[in-house]
Parts: C-alpha cells; structure tokens; sequence
C-alpha cells in the first residue's frame, strides 16, 4: 500500500518530535527568580501555587516607581534575588517606603555592604553544610514560639548574623531603633536564616534563603515556610521586584540565561524606556498618537467637488469661424453649394419630401405644401439647379441666393 505525502510527512514530524523530547536536556540551574520561569530556580509555581488566597504580581521598574505602585495597590514587596546591591540612595527610599507603612521581604542569599550598614545585620554561606529537611522556629520579643516542618533543597545554607557596630557608625543616618524578631533554623547548630522587625508603620523580612520562593523549592514542600512570611506581614496583595533580580544577573555576568525570560528582555531595545514611568508613558503616547494617526488616515476622504460651470453655446461662434473661413478662400460657388445642401435639409425634414430634385413638379408641390411665392420658388429652383454649370459666382449673385433662401426658410417660421 503506498503512503501518501501528507501521511508520511506527519509520521516524520511526529518521530522528530518524540526524539526531541527523548533527548536528554542540560537543566540550567541559575537563579534567575523570574515569575514566568519554569527553570529550577525560577519563580513560576510561586505565583500559581498561591492563588487565590494571595494575588501575586510582578513588575520590572525603578525602584521609586514599584514604591508608589505598591502604595497606590496597599500591595506588599517581595525581592527574589542572589544577591541584593541597591545604593545608599535606594536604600535609605526603601527604609522610608517601610517607615510610612510599607511591608517588605527581602530574600537573598547576600547583600552588600549598603544592606548590612543599613540593617545590622551580615549575610555569611555555611559551605560545608547541606541541609535536607529543617525546622523552623519562629522567636518573637515576647517570648512566642511558633515550630513548623519544611524540606529545604540541597544547596549550601545562607545565614544571617548581627553586624559589631562602633560608636562612630552611622548607617545612612538611620539609627537602630527597631528590635528584631529571628526566624531559626534547627539542625546540628542554630543558625539565624531570617529576621522580622517594625521599622516605623511598616514590617520588614529578612531571609536569607530565596530558594525557598523557587519552583525547586516549592517541589520540596516549601510551601507552608512561604505562606508563614506572607502571613507574618499580613495583607491579601503582593508584587514581586524583578529590577534587583535582573540587576544581580547583570552584575554577575557569567549566568546562563538561556531558557529565561530574562534572556528576552536584555535584546529588546524598548527595555530601558518601559523601566522609566515618564518615558514609558511617552512611549505609549506615542503608539496612540500613530495608531490614531493611521485610523483617521484610513477613512474615505471625500474629493473636492468642483463648481459645475454650465457649457456655453459655440455654436455661433462655430458658425462665424466656419464663415470667416469661407469667405476667406473667397469660393463663392462652395458656399452656395453649402447652402444649397442645407436647404434641401431643411426640406426634407420639415415636408418630408425625400429625393426633391428641383424640378417644376416637386417645386409645385412644395409650394403648394408651404404656401410660398411660386414665382419666388421658381428663381431659388432655378439657382439650384444651375449653379453648378457656372464657373464663378459674384458676391452679389451669392448674397442674393442666400436672401431668396432665408425668405424661404423664414417664412415657414413666420407661419408657425
């Protein structure tokens, strides 16, 4: 039996198709955190496994942009990322976005010197040692003890422990005026991998394990850590920063980021001004501004209607160019042959005498038929019939041909 084409071409497609998935795939494992990455360490479970007891979302701008969407949204920060660098600048407006009432998690698994001035506190990796499953132990100031149970991914085990601070320090002007809550970990040593603190009207998480946040982490029942920090801050709404995300890749250059959406965003030329709110809003403008441009562009557009000028009658003027050429060549028998012509027309048309040969019968019956002059008819017969014979005619034998003509043709009309 003979396959067609089409038939074979499907078997091929889907043979290609099976072997594709068959092979095996190098996994890329680099932190990447981004919301729409299903990497090992990407952040898409994070913000379906949730739904809908908290809303995530996830925004990718200036640091004092996400501030005022977040107020605008009564929304609280998260920061996934390897490593958190802001400047003194972003800083010392993330203290004053808590202070005024803003809530924030800060998961990374180190911080620059910025970060532990600010904070107090110093990011340090236990290399040697792996953890499989730990517990997490919650002490508050008040003495509160909360315990729950989570399997953590292998990897080495960030912690978090307080900075030695001289008299002559001074954090980027902010004194240490809140007390922290510690989040702990159990295994053979006590080692601090997160810290909860009131920093004014708002409440700031430190945590030093953002695997925890990752699709590898949340596979490995994370889940139930991530929701007691949600929970700790309280609120139904949480927007995820990707700008520290991505600026972390950036300054680590050598990541791999095939695979993520990440590696999308660096190639688009548009990047930069979607980041910046009074760009990007120019930018949108802008779009509108052509694509209104194209849609009134698009629309019949009515042609100008001229002005309807009535036709004039040259029919005189024809009449009088035609004569001046006549009388010009000065050949008085053409023109009386002419109107001769023009004569017999004019009888056909008016007595409907076809065939009229001029001759003593038919120039009876036209009189007859008219009411005009026989005598008078007999002289325009007999011009008719003998013009031809002569060489040339004068003016005065022409215009008083065209006289007896007229009085002929006038008459009729007088009649009427």
């Amino acid at each position: 039996m003979r396959i067609s084409k089409p038939i074979l071409i499907l078997i091929y497609a889907v043979l290609l198709t099976l072997f594709w998935v068959m092979i095996p795939h190098k996994e890329n494992w680099t932190p990447t955190y981004h919301p729409k990455d299903k990497l090992p360490y990407g952040c898409y479970i994070l913000h379906h496994a949730l739904q809908p007891n908290k809303i995530l979302s996830f925004r990718n701008e200036l640091p004092d942009s996400l501030f005022r969407y977040a107020k605008k949204e009564n929304a609280s920060i998260v920061y996934l990322t390897d490593f958190f660098s802001p400047s003194p600048y972003e800083m010392s407006n993330l203290l004053s976005f808590i202070e005024e009432g803003g809530k924030v998690i800060i998961a990374a698994s180190s911080a620059n010197e910025i970060v532990h001035d600010s904070l107090h506190i110093v990011w340090d990796v236990d290399v040697s040692s792996v953890v499989d499953s730990v517990h997490l132990q919650w002490t508050t100031n008040e003495g509160d003890t909360l315990l729950w149970h989570a399997a953590a991914p292998e990897m080495p085990r960030s912690y978090i422990s307080f900075a030695e601070l001289n008299d002559e320090e001074d954090s980027l002007g902010y004194e240490l005026n809140f007390v922290y809550d510690t989040l702990v970990v159990s295994s053979n040593k006590i080692d601090v991998i997160a810290m909860s603190a009131s920093i004014g009207k708002g409440r700031l998480i430190v945590h030093c394990q953002p695997i925890i946040f990752t699709n590898m982490g949340l596979i490995n029942d994370s889940k139930p850590q991530v929701e007691m920090l949600m929970n700790i801050l309280g609120g139904h709404s949480f927007v995820q920063d990707l700008f520290f995300s991505e600026r972390a890749l950036r300054e680590r250059g050598a990541f791999d980021l095939k695979g993520s959406h990440f590696e999308s965003v660096n190639k688009s030329p548009i990047y930069e001004i979607l980041r910046h709110d009074y760009l990007r809003w120019a930018y949108y403008s802008l779009l509108v501004g052509i694509l209104l441009y194209f849609l009134l562009s698009i629309k019949r557009r009515q042609r100008a209607i001229p002005v309807w000028q009535p036709p004039a009658n040259e029919s005189v003027g024809f009449i009088k160019l035609m004569a001046s050429l006549y009388l010009y060549s000065q050949d008085n028998k053409k023109l009386l042959e002419k109107k001769i012509k023009w004569l017999n027309t004019f009888i056909v048309y008016r007595y409907g005498i076809r065939d009229f040969d001029w001759s003593h019968k038919s120039t009876a019956m036209l009189s007859q038929m008219s009411g005009f002059n026989p005598e008078k008819l007999d002289r325009i017969a007999n011009i008719a019939a003998k013009y031809q014979e002569q060489k040339t005619i004068s003016d005065g034998y022409l215009k008083a041909a065209n006289q007896m003509i007229n009085e002929f043709v006038y008459h009729y009309i007088k009649v009427e």
